[in-house]
């Protein structure tokens, strides 16, 4: 009867002791937070859904990147319809401006994808921006219908060109209108949306249309024509 209270102890023992003692296993295949991908934003409205850009024109937007090694660079790369330089121009830390033109033919609102490039590591982000329908001026029409062609030199001059010859490109707005005059032969070429080429028998002008009227002028890095730097233009 002696023993019975010893053998209890004996027993409890290592109860108490593993109750005590706490044991910790090793965790495997536990994933780690890796580092954020790079970002990228459009600055202000233009360029977004509600404002997209106009294609008659070239447009400037500016992006903020977050995340992203600039240290050797950062590249741009568009898709159509826009284009773009693939340099990416920088304004500041994370911030980059690009320069957008567009194809000859957008047929509605569009939208193009811009991606970023890290130079250094090659790690990319991108967005997309918004661009308009071309809209053509209705003087493109005027022009390419007008019976005479006014023109207005700088230098006081005034010609007045009757139209002789008129070629309307199929499918298109576009028209060339041919005029002999006593001052040589005068080509005036209109393009969509609103352009207009002026060759003053071998003097070039270039500009744009607003309604019947258009104010073109030569040409940087070209020399005055007979001293005629620009002019301006009437349909009639």
């Amino acid at each position: 009867m002696k023993k019975a209270p010893f053998l209890i102890v004996i027993f409890a023992l290592p109860a108490i002791c593993s109750a005590q003692i706490p044991v910790h296993k090793p965790s495997f295949g536990v994933k780690r937070a890796g580092a954020s991908s790079p970002e990228v934003s459009l600055s202000g409205q233009a360029g977004s859904q509600n404002s997209p850009m106009s294609s008659n024109s070239p447009q400037t937007l500016t992006f903020g990147i977050q995340g992203m090694d600039e240290s050797k660079g950062v590249t741009v790369d568009v898709g159509s319809p826009c284009k773009a330089d693939k340099t990416a121009q920088q304004a500041g830390p994370g911030v980059y401006k690009v320069t957008f033109t567009f194809d000859d033919a957008i047929t509605s609102v569009d939208t193009c994808s811009v991606e970023f490039r890290s130079v250094a590591n090659s790690y990319t982000a991108d967005t997309r921006v918004w661009v308009a329908v071309t809209q053509t001026d209705p003087g493109v029409a005027t022009f390419g219908h007008a019976n005479t062609i006014v023109i207005h030199t700088d230098t006081g001059k005034t010609i007045n060109a009757p139209i002789q010859n008129r070629q309307m490109i199929p499918g298109s707005a576009m028209a060339i209108l041919m005029a002999p005059t006593s001052d040589g032969m005068i080509m005036v070429t209109v393009v969509p949306p609103n352009k207009i080429q002026i060759n003053l028998n071998g003097c070039m002008l270039q500009g744009s249309i607003t309604g019947s009227t258009a104010i073109a002028k030569v040409p940087a890095g070209m020399p005055g024509c007979n001293g005629v730097g620009s002019a301006t233009v009437q349909a009639k």
